[in-house]
């Protein structure tokens, strides 16, 4: 099993804050991204869910950045 998410490469959410250190900084990343928590992404489950990509600003969480 990879260590990164199957959707790394594509993430609006990588994208869009890969380079916010405030952002990446709060553990998301590291747990739902490239850890232990990537099968329990929320953003993942919005997509299945609703048939759309999420937005941008939804963390893998499911929280939306402030």
């Amino acid at each position: 099993m990879s260590d990164v998410c199957v959707n790394h490469p594509d993430c609006g959410f990588l994208k869009k804050y890969s380079n916010d250190e405030k952002v990446v900084d709060l553990g998301s990343v590291k747990l739902y991204c490239r850890g232990p928590r990537k099968g329990a992404c929320e953003r993942e489950v919005y997509r299945k869910t609703h048939n759309v990509t999420p937005p941008d600003d939804m963390m893998p969480t499911g929280a939306l950045v402030a």
